[in-house]
Formats: structure tokens, sequence, C-alpha cells
């Protein structure tokens, strides 16, 4: 599990089992803004790089405001096969989170892959996200199979305009749901749900799939590709489609930071890591009794201006302790 103190350091409610913290559960985040020549790193916590197929230091590029990933749509092709023991391929997990920037036009493109989770031993487990199975417009196709498929299905909205959009999906074996979402709004959540439990699963690919060899080459742009295996809650996704990196989602971005008294006036001042416009409620106790959410308020209309916040208590001369709770609405 997750310690209290982890919690409230990513910003989740330790009180609430439904708000988990997502900081023990990103697997991957490929920034997909370099390499080595022969990799691009994950920055995640498990290090599962993907390797470069027909790729070079030329596919990473500054594209129309982000730095990216460039795939030919021939033979670019970002991959990597697991071990038994892996956290990886994200299909392992009982509930996961797919989440991705494309700039990518999809008319036009038949059956291409952004993302794909499949087999090198079996060509029938597959897990894609990608363009529309006949080119016929810019909607996104999810195509799950394992032993049976829905065949394919397509998101209600476009994404695949040409145009930067962000993009999540997450599958939800516990309830049986995929839900999408574009730009971080709710795009569709009666998708037809298929179970992935085939063990043959042990490839994870960008720009294509890899199965006994690579194939369906998507020809676009794509960033900032990150795995997590939770079910991120919609202010999450929210947060990943307004820029925030899936390294802040993830860790402590939301921590009080510095609390500094002063000896004369007995002032208190907290400094916390914020985000820009949000808005903060600032509470104090003298004990830790009772539900934190119900301490008295100093201010509950804190609005952040940056990255850093800070707020002075000016009531808490002559009393020897207080607490502090900060959350963010």
């Amino acid at each position: 599990g997750i310690s209290d103190g982890g919690e409230i350091a990513s910003g989740t409610d330790p009180l609430d089992a439904a708000d988990p913290s997502p900081a023990a559960f990103l697997v991957s985040y490929w920034p997909l803004d370099e390499t080595d020549g022969v990799t691009t790193p994950d920055l995640g916590p498990h290090g599962y790089d993907l390797v470069l197929n027909a790729m070079s230091g030329a596919n990473f590029v500054d594209f129309d405001g982000r730095r990216a990933a460039l795939f030919d749509g021939v033979a670019a092709i970002l991959t990597r096969i697991h071990a038994p023991g892996d956290e990886l391929p994200i299909v392992r997990h009982d509930g996961f989170t797919v989440s991705l920037w494309v700039n990518i036009l999809g008319a036009g493109q038949n059956d291409r892959r952004i993302f794909s989770e499949g087999s090198t031993s079996n060509a029938d487990p597959l897990y894609n996200l990608g363009t529309k199975n006949d080119g016929a417009d810019n909607t996104l196709d999810l195509f799950l199979r394992d032993v049976g498929t829905p065949g394919h299905q397509f998101s209600f909205g476009t994404p695949l305009d040409g145009f930067w959009h962000h993009i999540v999906v997450t599958h939800n074996a516990l309830d049986g749901r995929v839900r999408t979402f574009i730009d971080g709004v709710l795009d569709r959540e009666d998708w037809t749900f298929k179970a992935l439990v085939s063990p043959a699963f042990n490839t994870t690919s960008v720009g294509g799939i890899l199965r006994a060899a690579p194939s369906h080459w998507v020809n676009g742009h794509i960033d900032d590709v990150a795995l997590w295996k939770i079910i991120l809650t919609p202010d999450a996704i929210a947060d990943l489609a307004a820029g925030t990196s899936p390294l802040d989602l993830a860790g402590p971005p939301f921590r009080i930071t510095d609390i500094l008294r002063d000896a004369g006036t007995g002032d208190v001042t907290l400094t916390w890591n914020s985000k820009p416009g949000r808005t903060y409620v600032v509470r104090f106790s003298h004990d830790l009794l009772g539900d934190p959410r119900n301490w008295a308020d100093l201010t509950d209309s804190f609005t952040a201006t940056g990255n850093s916040s800070s707020y002075t208590d000016n009531g808490a001369a002559g009393t020897p302790v207080r607490f502090y709770v900060i959350e963010e609405l």
C-alpha cells in the first residue's frame, strides 16, 4: 500500500480509498524527446527504454510547439520485448491507463497503429490504438483481441485531425469498462469491453505493432506516452491534457515544502508546490483529532499564480502548537 504521507505528498486523500495516489502506479513514461541512437529513455520507475527501429536522432523533432517523435508510416517504430516478471505489457494489469499526445492525420491511413501491445509468439492477442481500419475519417480506432474480439470500435471525437490532441484510454477489468478522453474531456464510455488475459502478451510498441515482426506503421508525430497500472481519475486526466507532466502527476508536486515561524510576531508562513490558476483551502487545528477536512478554515479561496505558493497565518501568535492541512479544489 501507500503511506498516508505518500498520499498527501501526491495530492490525494489518504482517507478516501477511491482516491489512490498515482505515485506508486506509474509504470512507464516516454517523453520521446531524445535518443542515444539505440533507445529512447523511459523516465518511469523501471527504465523500460524503447528500442529504435528504422529511426535515428533525426526522428526526434520540434514540431508545432512540442518536442516529439516522428514516424514515417513505412518502417519507423519504437519497441520493447518484456520479460515475464516485468510490469509491462500494461495489459497484464486489471486496470490501466494509456496517455499520449498525437499529431496525426487519420484520414487516408488505413488501420495504422499508434500504440500497441501484442506477442512475438502468437499473432492473436492485441491491444491497439490507431487510425480507423478503413482510413475513412479522423476517429481513433480501438481494437481489442484475445481469443475473440468485439471488432474495430471508434471514438466519437476526431483526435486524428492533423493537430495536437491529448488522448487517454482507460481499461478496467473490474467493472468491464473502457473509457476514452480527448483533450481531457470524456469522449466515450460505452465501448464493448474485452478482457485481455493471454500470457503470450510480451511486447509494447509506439508507431506500429510488434508481433513476430513489426507492421501497421503510422505516419505522424507522437509525444509523452505514459502508462499507469491504475484507472486515472477524470481530474488527473484533465491535468495531463492541460500540460501537466506524467512525472508531476505521479510525483510530489502538491506538498508543503516549507514552514517558517517568525520569532518576533509568531506568524507562520506555509509554502507549497501549486498549480497556476488552482484554488486552495488552508485549514488548521490545535490537535490531530477529527477529520482534517473539517478543521477550521484560514482561507477557502487562495488562488495560485505560480508553481509555488505561500500563505501566512497571522493568528498563530500565542499558540504553542498548530497543525495545518492544504487542500487543492
